[in-house]
C-alpha cells in the first residue's frame, strides 16, 4: 500500500528511517532530472541530486505545505545545480552550448528542447489559462493549493485546466504538422502526450 505524501513527510520529520528511504526512492530521479536540465551532465546531476536530498531532509521542517513538496524539491535541485556551475567555474551558457559528451547528452538536449517548446506554447495561452497550467504542470502544485492561490473555485480551476489541455494539444500538434518540433523528437514520442 502506497504511503500518502502528507503522512510520509510527517514520518520523515519525526526521523523515521524507512519513510526517509521511501521519500528518497520516490524523488531521487526527479531531483536528478531537474539538475541534469541545468548541468547537461549526468555525473554532476547525480552529485546535485545527492546534495538536494540532504538539504531536503535538513530543511523538511520548514516546508509549509506537503502539497508544495514537488515544487520545493525542484527549486532546491536547481539551486544545487547552479551552485555546482558557479563552483566549477563553468558558466551555464557554456554548459548549454557544449553539453557533456555522453550517451545521455542527446536525450538531455531533446528533453531541454521539448521543455523549451512546451514553455513557449504555455506562454502563448491567455492569462486565465496560463497561470493554472504553469502552477499545475510546471510548478507541480496541488489543485487545491492553486485554487486557493488564484482565489477561484476548484471547479473553475478544473475547467480551465481541461480547456487549456485541449488548446495546448492543438498548438503542439501544429508544431508537429508544421515540422517545427525540436530536432530528434518524433511525432509519436510519448513525451508529447499531455
Amino acid at each position: 500500500m502506497s504511503q500518502g505524501l502528507d503522512d510520509l513527510l510527517e514520518r520523515c520529520k519525526q526521523g523515521d528511517r524507512q519513510s526517509m528511504a521511501t521519500l528518497l526512492s520516490r524523488y531521487w530521479q526527479h531531483a536528478q532530472d531537474q539538475a541534469a536540465a541545468v548541468l547537461g551532465d549526468e555525473q554532476l546531476a547525480e552529485d546535485a541530486a545527492q546534495e538536494t536530498m540532504v538539504i531536503v531532509f535538513q530543511r523538511l521542517d520548514k516546508l509549509r505545505s506537503p502539497a508544495a513538496f514537488a515544487g520545493w524539491l525542484r527549486q532546491i535541485a536547481r539551486s544545487c545545480a547552479y551552485r555546482i556551475v558557479r563552483s566549477g567555474g563553468v558558466s551555464h551558457r557554456e554548459l548549454v552550448s557544449e553539453p557533456a559528451v555522453t550517451d545521455q547528452a542527446p536525450a538531455a538536449l531533446q528533453r531541454r528542447e521539448l521543455e523549451r517548446l512546451v514553455r513557449h506554447v504555455v506562454s502563448r495561452l491567455p492569462r486565465p489559462s496560463r497561470e493554472p497550467v504553469e502552477l499545475y504542470y510546471l510548478d507541480e502544485l496541488a489543485q487545491e493549493e492553486i485554487a486557493h492561490k488564484l482565489d477561484i473555485p476548484a471547479g473553475t480551476l478544473k475547467r480551465r485546466l481541461y480547456d487549456a489541455r485541449k488548446v495546448l494539444r492543438d498548438m503542439l500538434l501544429g508544431y508537429i504538422t508544421d515540422g517545427r518540433l525540436p530536432q530528434g523528437l518524433k511525432p509519436d514520442d510519448d513525451s508529447m502526450i499531455l
